[in-house]
């Protein structure tokens, strides 16, 4: 296994690899959005955390980010990009704060999940998109 870092600033990246894959994170400063299908951070979505796998049978990407928008616009926008780009609902659910949705095409699939802040994170909603794809 090989593992490198990067850092400066307020931000950096980890790299893992072995002969059966390969991880990356970036955080902070450093971390960009990275996702699959044409899927996008929400308009005005502060990205703070990218994590991109592959190995054997495919590759996924995780990007957590923040925005000013209700959990229920940010739900809406995604199941709005579903919609547009042939890709099914397959589940959604709310709970208490939390909204989620998953939806599919073929074999290419993503999940939202967005949460209302609390305390002194009130006002900002907390976003995590995940997509997978097969090798």
């Amino acid at each position: 296994m090989t593992a490198t870092t990067d850092s400066e600033g307020d931000g950096g990246t980890i790299s893992m690899e072995t002969d059966e894959g390969k991880t990356v994170m970036s955080v902070g400063d450093k971390a960009e959005a990275d996702l699959p299908y044409g899927l996008s951070v929400y308009p005005g979505g502060k990205v703070i955390q990218n994590v991109t796998a592959s190995g054997n049978g495919g590759s996924g990407v995780m990007v957590n980010f923040t925005s000013k928008a209700s959990p229920a616009n940010v739900i809406a926008h995604y199941k709005k990009f579903a919609a547009d780009n042939g890709f099914k609902l397959e589940g959604e659910a709310t709970i208490n704060d939390m909204m989620t949705i998953g939806a599919k095409k073929g074999d290419d699939s993503f999940q939202v999940m967005a949460q209302a802040g609390t305390d002194d994170q009130k006002g900002q909603t907390s976003v995590m998109v995940m997509a997978g794809m097969p090798g």
